[in-house]
């Protein structure tokens, strides 16, 4: 047995140790905060404590039985020479069930076992939840890892412009002012992408953070590539996606659940009104060594079996069951307001992504015709500013131009690609991020 733990511990380790290895791709991610995540943890402990309460709830229609003793000595004539000392013994084996009681045991298991499927729809949304925050702390790796490239670019670039600059001012063809203004130029692109890694390394450690890793776990992130087709995929209809997100999301789920979970708490509110019918039985027996007889005929001769029925009519409780009616009537009515809320939740969240995803596209090809006709522009200036045809100020406006547009479009694709991904979860789709 030692032997096959050890054994299963050590893949575990090579399994484990494998997958801090390699970087992590966005199903990885998912995968393990879904099987890993405190929070998913929480929400299968429920859902255990749930059906722990189903089983106390069948329970409940079985009698109760339980045994009892009890075992005396005792001394008489403690003050003569004829003292006695006496052991004697009493045996009882009882015997309790619930026959009627309004219906409180069978409401009791209904609601008990809609509140597992409460509990088992908890973790679905538990998990998607996690899905939700796990994508966008992935993406928004993505983003800042695609600044970081830009910002190399441009870094590059001004040195470039630098270098040209230099032999211009030694040529005499610019000034001192103009070469300091490049170099001040290259200074910002430097501090930018000094900014930009450390950005990148947040974004990392936010992500690592949701994943629930130990501080001490070595964490990379793949990065995949990210295509045209994959920003400008054709969308399904928005109440296509709704309809669907109603069927399979488990907020919705779970608040229709509790609605019936909540009416049968009603009906065991109710049941409160009717009496109650319970049946009762036992047997006892007793012995005393100072008795003639034997011990054995002593018990068998004291045995006494006993039944029971009895009757509890509720007439009038401090108006207990009537307040609980109230407060199970109360309940029902937040129970489907609540479902009502997520109703409308699912509606805003649908509506308010499926725009998301149109504007980004939009932006996204807009922000690409204007990149291509930035740096057909800039190529130009770079030409002219070389034979002296365009000054510093006109270079670096250039520059910056290009700057601006580069980081549009991947703004615009990153935020199509996350609203997207966004809808197919909402669909149960599976979610699939560039190339991986």
């Amino acid at each position: 047995m030692r032997q096959k733990l050890f054994t299963a511990l050590l893949a575990f380790c090579a399994c484990t140790g494998s997958l801090m290895a390699e970087d992590w791709t966005l199903n990885q991610c998912l995968e393990y905060a879904k099987e890993n995540s405190i929070s998913v943890l929480q929400a299968i402990h429920n859902y255990e404590t749930a059906q722990q309460n189903v089983i106390a709830a069948k329970g409940a229609f079985a009698p109760t039985i339980s045994a009892s003793t009890s075992q005396n000595f005792g001394y008489s004539g403690m003050l003569t020479n004829n003292g006695q000392a006496s052991y004697g013994a009493n045996y009882g084996i009882n015997l309790g069930m619930t026959l009627f009681n309004g219906g409180k045991l069978s409401y009791n298991k209904k609601q008990n076992d809609i509140l597992v499927e409460v509990r088992n729809a908890g973790i679905l949304s538990t998990q998607k939840e996690i899905e939700i925050s796990i994508l966008r702390a992935y993406l928004q790796v993505l983003y800042a890892h695609e600044n970081v490239k830009i910002a190399e670019s441009m870094l590059a670039l001004s040195q470039q412009e630098l270098d040209r600059s230099q032999i211009l001012f030694e040529a005499g063809k610019i000034t001192k002012a103009d070469l300091a203004q490049v170099k001040a130029q290259y200074s910002q692109n430097s501090y930018s992408l000094t900014s930009g890694k450390n950005n990148l390394r947040s974004v990392i450690m936010e992500l690592k953070q949701l994943l629930e890793l130990d501080i001490t776990t070595s964490f990379n992130v793949a990065i995949p590539e990210i295509s045209d087709q994959e920003v400008l995929q054709s969308l399904p209809e928005m109440l296509d996606i709704y309809n669907q997100a109603m069927l399979t999301m488990p907020q919705i789920k779970e608040a229709e659940l509790n609605i019936k979970a909540s009416e049968y708490n009603l009906k065991n509110a109710k049941a409160g009104y009717w009496p109650t019918i319970s049946l009762s039985a036992g047997m006892s027996g007793n012995y005393n060594t100072n008795g003639a007889a034997s011990l054995g005929e002593q018990f068998t001769n004291s045995l006494a079996p006993s039944a029971g029925l009895s009757i509890n009519i509720p007439i009038y409780d401090q108006s207990k069951t009537q307040t609980s009616v109230a407060k199970a009537k109360i309940e029902h009515q937040q129970t489907e307001l609540q479902y009502q809320q997520a109703e409308k939740q699912i509606a805003k969240y649908v509506e308010s992504l499926y725009i998301d995803a149109q504007s980004a596209q939009s932006n996204y090809l807009a922000a690409a015709d204007k990149l291509a006709s930035i740096q057909e522009s800039y190529n130009l200036l770079s030409e002219q500013f070389n034979v002296g045809m365009k000054n510093t100020v006109e270079l670096l406006s250039g520059q910056n131009d290009l700057l601006a547009a580069q980081l549009q479009l991947a703004q615009s694709r990153y935020q199509a690609v996350i609203s997207i991904q966004l809808l197919n979860i909402l669909q149960d789709k599976e979610i699939v991020v560039g190339n991986y």
